[in-house]
């Protein structure tokens, strides 16, 4: 026996933490088609405040994302306004409806009836002072549909090259 972690050699598998440790890695800024896993009104296991959890899987690769906002600061009444607007921004992207704050506990009882499973593009950003990328944003960006896109008349043209 080499040392005394040795007989522990075989407890994970390679392959498997491999994955992993990619998965740790932070996204890259940009926009990606997700699929809806989970979203759901929680509290910060450290401040014990109001948080809403976000919980996405990208539908190329299968990789979980997740999004964290802590809806409540302390310190600041403007910047709980912003948190709280940024989430109901999210939310209204991924409805499709314009959502009118009532309180916290009316955007909890909203969420809990939010389907997941629904496919969405979202943007992938990060705050200017976030060097190490450990707090996305989320944005979905509404895709247009195709009767949007082209003209009921027909007189769209197309040139072939």
């Amino acid at each position: 026996m080499g040392n005394l972690w040795e007989r522990f050699d075989n407890i994970a598998n390679t392959d498997e933490i491999q994955e992993a440790k990619a998965q740790l890695k932070p996204l890259p800024a940009g926009t990606y088609e997700m699929k809806l896993v989970s979203i759901k009104a929680s509290e910060s296991a450290k401040s014990k405040l109001p948080m809403m959890k976000v919980e996405c899987e990208l539908v190329d690769g299968g990789r979980r994302v997740y999004y964290n906002q802590v809806l409540q600061n302390l310190n600041y009444e403007w910047i709980t306004t912003k948190n709280i607007a940024t989430i109901l921004a999210f939310i209204e992207g991924i409805t499709g409806e314009e959502v009118l704050y009532k309180g916290l506990g009316n955007l909890a009882d909203l969420v809990a009836k939010i389907e997941t499973d629904e496919v969405f593009d979202i943007r992938v950003s990060y705050g200017k002072k976030d060097i190490e990328e450990s707090f996305p944003t989320f944005t979905v960006i509404p895709r247009t549909p195709i009767e949007e896109i082209f003209s009921p008349e027909g007189d769209d043209t197309f040139e072939v090259l």
